[in-house]
């Protein structure tokens, strides 16, 4: 088959930064909300749940991770410490505005939200779809050596253009794409690449934090899809055994997948989300008051709540 003319398609599909990828702040009240996106995602994937929790009266923080919110080739050569620094300053610029502060992470940014409360004050944590264990597991404990001999991996090459979901994850970065021009679609096969150093990146976090789970104390909330095709059910279980956290809430949600936070029970998702925090911390949720100079959201829920041990 011959390459299609990527000289008349680049300007039309290339994926890249756009507004939705900056970093979020609003400002509501001194207990504030750290969020943080999941790997190769940007803080887009969260910005309406953290609308939500705005609504409810909190002050939100979505930082960029370091190497995100462009082409997932960008994030080559980004180590896994690089990702952690971008939270740590999330914090900072967090804690300067708000005595209370809850980290929420989905996916990856649930590992790291585990792993700024190892080292950092918080008052509590929200770990959406936490990326403990994988599926294709077995091939990403490989990155390690095949980044030496082969240095990118193609998402979409292999990828069903008619699925929603891929389409969805196309749209959220290009949304001018046509995914119904065959010469757009083999482009984007061809060229949309994620350097396997740093899924290796990845699987070195996991194993930081999966070695060092006994430190949590703090109050958490886990949060999963019964139909998540990318992180095991196991994954929640492996970290409420191993955390010191005597305060513990698993929710499972029956008919969403991976995206907590966009999928079809989103507004579930953030009131549990809301109702939680708003449990642990002194000051009511419609107390909004002057932001500093410088610088009534209870939909239905609808969820199953079970036993984690017996997933």
């Amino acid at each position: 088959m011959a390459s299609p003319n990527t000289d008349s398609l680049s300007e039309t599909t290339t994926i890249s930064k756009h507004p939705a990828d900056a970093p979020f702040f609003e400002w509501r009240s001194s207990t504030g909300v750290l969020m943080l996106h999941g790997y190769s995602g940007s803080p887009t994937e969260l910005q309406p749940m953290g609308q939500a929790l705005v609504d409810a009266g909190y002050t939100v923080h979505i930082p960029l991770l370091a190497g995100h919110g462009g082409m997932p080739e960008e994030l080559k050569g980004v180590r896994w410490e690089k990702w952690a620094e971008s939270v740590v300053i999330g914090l900072q610029q967090l804690t300067e505005q708000c005595d209370t502060v809850f980290v929420c992470g989905f996916s990856m940014g649930g590992l790291l939200a585990l792993h700024l409360a190892m080292h950092h004050p918080v008052a509590g944590i929200i770990a959406m779809a936490p990326a403990l264990h994988l599926y294709g597991e077995t091939q990403l404990r490989l990155t390690g050596l095949l980044k030496f001999v082969m240095p990118w991996y193609y998402p979409f090459a292999k990828a069903d253009f008619t699925d929603p979901k891929v389409r969805a994850s196309i749209y959220e970065r290009t949304p001018e794409a046509n995914l119904d021009d065959s010469k757009v679609v083999e482009y984007i096969r061809q060229t949309v690449r994620i350097p396997v150093d740093s899924l290796y990146e990845l699987i070195r976090l996991r194993d930081t934090v999966k070695g060092r789970l006994s430190r949590i104390t703090n109050p958490i909330l886990f949060m999963h899809g019964h139909h998540d095709p990318t992180v095991q059910p196991s994954s929640i279980r492996e970290i409420a055994t191993h955390i010191n956290s005597e305060e513990q809430r698993t929710v499972w949600f029956e008919r969403s997948g991976h995206m907590l936070p966009l999928d079809v029970e989103r507004e579930s998702v953030w009131a549990e989300a809301i109702t939680w925090i708003a449990q642990r911390c002194q000051q009511p949720t419609s107390s909004i008051s002057t932001p500093p100079d410088n610088f009534g959201y209870t939909p239905t829920v609808s969820m199953s709540e079970t036993n984690l041990h017996n997933r």
